[in-house]
């Protein structure tokens, strides 16, 4: 009797073999870009270790449909032909920046400082001193317009001849936005209920009307360049959920520490889909390879004498009189809070049991910057002109080296791959 069932037969072998086939290049892609959730949430045992938690929010399905959430191509000969022809090169704009400590680490020949935005123009020195061929513009995102960014936008894609040209395929824009901590920071607690609830609604008028710019400014941006963009924001539960609402091609990553601080940050990547993965990779990396070191050994490293019993304390949530009767953090043990614009002060004391301090003294935003700067892949210095109360402010209102060096890694990743190890794999824009 013939048989019936065609998967046994030589055929049906054969056609399963081309069927999982044309499935292998969709299942690697899938394993190194697409990690589901419960991957991404499961936290290494070896994080304990790097004094880093990570926390992923993967695209949900109806998110992969969106339009302008740029896939990655097949990488072929071809393409590998045409890259080297056509190497990608990547504009850079940082809205909310100050002296754009994220923006820094964004160097080599792929990437183009354009533009970074801000109210004060105090910033510019140090920015332009640190953002290669950049200019800090005073920009106020929530009351300019989209053709006003159009304007200042053309201006400077002039300025660094960075205008598209017919046929060059891999032009992109990268748009780094830091929304500002200070509406939902802790650091600015008001003392009674009433002054909190108003302080919340201001804070959601504000983050609500800044996301509104943003999505104006990328469509308009996206008129004629490939966009990709980086948010970072605080973790606070209702912003992180007007945020998801917000921008639905995005993929959260929640860190709650950066080696010396606890500093809990979102980071959305929009318009990239496999992006926050390379991401953690190489924030993970540069954790590793920084090691075991303490803040008080990282201080003792630049000249900062950490004596026995020395403690740090936040000069954001606290007094002289709080920390007269009230210890900080041990350096040598813990990781100590956010750097904020009023940075650290060291509590000395006599001896383990000493309660009170006998001297307290403030940390050099030049201390403040190299504990913010472990990890980095490039060095941020201050411009000479600036003054001290300049350098707290970048300093505390900045982004940790760290994390700028594995955004710059990660997108490195996307836009040219290893292209032996992920031959098949997808990347640009499809």
């Amino acid at each position: 009797m013939k048989n019936r069932d065609p998967s046994i037969t030589e055929e049906g072998n054969a056609a399963k073999r081309q069927r999982q086939a044309k499935m292998q290049a969709h299942v690697r892609r899938q394993a190194l870009i697409t990690k589901k959730r419960v991957d991404l949430d499961v936290e290494d045992p070896d994080d304990e270790r790097r004094n880093l938690r990570l926390e992923g929010h993967a695209l949900t399905s109806y998110q992969s449909s969106v339009e302008h959430v740029h896939q990655q191509p097949r990488a072929t000969r071809a393409l590998r032909a045409a890259s080297r022809n056509d190497p990608w090169e990547c504009g850079v704009l940082h809205f909310m920046c100050g002296g754009s400590l994220c923006g820094s680490q964004f160097q080599g020949k792929h990437w183009t400082h354009l533009a970074g935005f801000d109210t004060e123009e105090k910033f510019a020195p140090s920015f332009e001193r640190n953002n290669k061929g950049g200019k800090l513009v005073k920009f106020d995102v929530l009351k300019r317009s989209a053709a006003d960014f159009r304007k200042v936008l053309d201006y400077h894609k002039r300025r660094r001849n960075f205008v598209s040209k017919p046929g060059a395929r891999r032009r992109l824009l990268l748009v780094i936005a830091t929304l500002e901590c200070g509406p939902a920071s802790n650091a600015n607690s008001a003392k009674t209920a009433k002054q909190r609830r108003l302080k919340k609604i201001k804070a959601k008028f504000f983050y609500r009307d800044a996301i509104a710019k943003y999505k104006e400014f990328l469509q308009e941006a996206e008129k004629d360049h490939n966009v990709f963009a980086v948010h970072e924001f605080l973790a606070t539960k209702w912003v992180v959920a007007m945020m998801k609402k917000e921008l639905p091609d995005a993929t959260f990553i929640t860190c709650h520490g950066q080696i010396h601080e606890d500093r809990k940050r979102v980071y959305a990547f929009q318009r990239a889909e496999g992006v926050p993965n390379f991401f953690l990779d190489e924030l993970r990396k540069r954790v590793d390879a920084y090691g075991q070191k303490s803040a008080a050994e990282a201080l003792e490293d630049i000249g900062v004498a950490v004596p026995p019993f020395t403690r740090v304390a936040t000069g954001c949530w606290t007094k002289k009189e709080w920390r007269n009767e009230n210890k900080g953090r041990d350096p040598r043990r813990r990781r100590l809070q956010t750097i904020c614009k009023n940075g650290y002060v060291m509590q000395y004391y006599k001896s383990a049991r000493a309660k009170k301090t006998f001297r307290q003294r403030r940390l050099a935003p030049e201390a403040l910057l190299h504990l913010r700067s472990a990890g980095c892949d490039y060095e941020y210095s201050f411009a000479p002109s600036d003054v001290q109360d300049t350098k707290d402010q970048i300093v505390g209102m900045g982004v940790s080296l760290v994390i700028g060096a594995a955004m710059r890694a990660a997108f490195e990743r996307y836009f040219e791959p290893d292209l032996a190890l992920l031959e098949g794999v997808a990347f640009g824009k499809s």
